[in-house]
């Protein structure tokens, strides 16, 4: 129960106006953080983020007789606001917030020496600054300071005297795999005058957040557990703890950059301005970055024996096992050109390199287009493959493209990876393909290596959910640890961020490709 005790008659209670009873405060941007708990993570760079929380508080203050224990009133019996946010970063290092909460609804009960409160009223606006000091290794470390500003009348509950300030430190640590997750926790003094009202003072406070959440289906739906409170800094007969918690989800609506929450709670330590119940809703907004580009990769000629070589064997590069291909030098592996003695069997010479021998190709100077239609007919369709099948990677021809530090496969993608589907399953050779995922070296490079992680898993379960046996596949990232060109460049990071397909094992389990 969130109650100021009363233990002299009502006459002499108005003392002075209640102090702001909200312990509950939305951050800035929803991106950042679970709820009220900020995070190590800051927004890009001059990226504007938007967000609307509404949240609705059941008995947040309370008039509680100290005798008999019972309620004399619920002077502020509903309440309902809107904290709408505004959030910028500054070049991945520092992220600025504001936060102005309206009261859209209140009540509650009259009592003599108490002023009910109003229906609309403001409550204190609210500016933060955020920095990151840390983060590597999943383990995150920032600093915020959060100031707030005295917008409201102070007779409803809503603003403090003076303007005041919160300095906390916030840490957190994130882990990866299936279900990626994250704790954070943040802890503060909050500078502020001292104020007196009844029976009730308020005075500088600790104040303590914690949060958890877990994505239970990657880049679209998080589950999420916060609980926050104060500790009042008054004398020992005086102070008092408040405490309560949220549950909830956040739902991200595609590549929009929209997302919302909803979540349950109530108190844990009853005290002043904890409410029994609450319960919010949040719609947020941040802006979708430039797509991740994987670089354009020249067909390559697949190389087939000379007739001046033909006869004396030539390395099958096919197989890739640097064995001479002749007569007397059989080395009993299966691939397009034949073993034994004698001449290469030019029957099954593939001369347009798409991996249908000429013999079955009804196209042999034309490669196949492998975009899962005809793919076996060996003809190219009307429309430009963007795939091709060299040696051993299948090379895209097109870019791919993932929303900005996440692992999201944007729609415009879906062509190019169905085509690598559709030649994987014309090749049923292909015992195993690894998808590696690269970065640019653009940030923190552990960051870089769990993310570059997260997009090979992406790309392998879409190959999945297009029939591809998922023992036939596996993700690896390398981060920026692999570049093919100068970082320092715009061009030379768009090369940099790529994904790649290697088949790393043919046939029989022995014919593996070292990567």
């Amino acid at each position: 129960m969130a109650t100021l005790l009363v233990g002299a008659p009502a006459t002499a209670l108005a003392q002075a106006p209640a102090p702001a009873s909200e312990t509950f405060e939305p951050q800035a941007v929803e991106a950042t953080a679970i709820w009220s708990t900020a995070t190590s993570d800051i927004a890009p760079h001059l990226s504007p983020n938007l967000s609307v929380v509404g949240h609705y508080a059941r008995n947040p203050v309370q008039l509680q007789d100290r005798d008999s224990g019972e309620v004399a009133a619920r002077l502020l019996k509903d309440q309902l606001k809107l904290d709408v946010g505004l959030g910028l970063g500054l070049f991945e290092r520092v992220e600025l917030g504001f936060v102005l909460p309206i009261v859209l609804y209140q009540n509650g009960e009259e009592f003599a020496g108490f002023e009910t409160p109003n229906t609309v009223d403001l409550a204190d606006a609210r500016a933060s600054v955020r920095a990151q000091i840390y983060q590597a290794d999943g383990f995150g470390l920032a600093a915020q300071v959060t100031g707030y500003l005295p917008t409201s009348d102070q007779a409803y509950y809503q603003s403090g005297p003076d303007p005041a300030a919160l300095a906390a430190v916030i840490v957190d640590y994130q882990g990866g795999g299936a279900y990626p997750w994250r704790i954070a926790g943040n802890i503060g003094w909050a500078f502020e005058a001292e104020r007196r009202s009844a029976e009730l003072a308020t005075d500088d406070r600790l104040d303590f957040r914690g949060a958890a959440q877990v994505q239970v289906i990657r880049d679209v739906l998080e589950l999420r557990a916060s609980a926050f409170g104060r500790w009042e800094a008054l004398a020992e007969a005086e102070r008092s703890v408040s405490a309560g918690y949220l549950g909830g989800a956040l739902v991200h609506w595609g590549d929009t950059g929209l997302s919302s929450s909803f979540g349950l709670g109530g108190a844990i330590a009853g005290g002043y301005g904890q409410p029994n119940f609450r319960a919010l809703a949040s719609l947020s907004y941040a802006p979708q970055p430039e797509f991740i580009e994987a670089p354009v990769s020249e067909p390559l000629v697949t190389q087939r024996c000379s007739d001046e070589t033909a006869a004396e064997g030539c390395v099958d590069s096919f197989a890739q096992d640097g064995a001479a291909d002749g007569p007397g030098s059989a080395d009993a592996k299966t691939d397009i050109v034949l073993d034994g003695g004698g001449a290469v069997d030019e029957a099954l010479i593939d001369s347009d390199g798409d991996g249908i021998p000429d013999v079955l190709d009804a196209c042999p100077d034309d490669p196949e287009t492998f975009n899962g239609v005809d793919d076996e007919d060996g003809c190219p369709d009307e429309d430009e493959s963007s795939v091709r099948l060299v040696g051993d990677r299948i090379e895209i021809l097109e870019r791919v493209h993932f929303d900005t530090a996440r692992a999201t496969i944007k729609a415009q993608s879906h062509s190019v990876l169905n085509q690598v589907a559709a030649v994987v399953k014309s090749n049923p050779d292909i015992v195993m393909l690894r998808i590696l995922g690269h970065t640019d070296s653009r940030g923190d490079e552990d960051k870089n290596l769990e993310l570059s992680q997260q997009r090979a898993v992406s790309v392998k379960e879409y190959l999945i959910k297009r029939g591809i046996e998922a023992r036939r596949l596996s993700a690896r990232g390398y981060g920026e640890s692999h570049p093919i060109a100068d970082n320092e460049t715009e061009q030379g990071r768009s090369d940099n961020r790529r994904v790649e397909f290697h088949i790393i094992e043919r046939g029989d389990s022995e014919d593996k490709v070292d990567k």
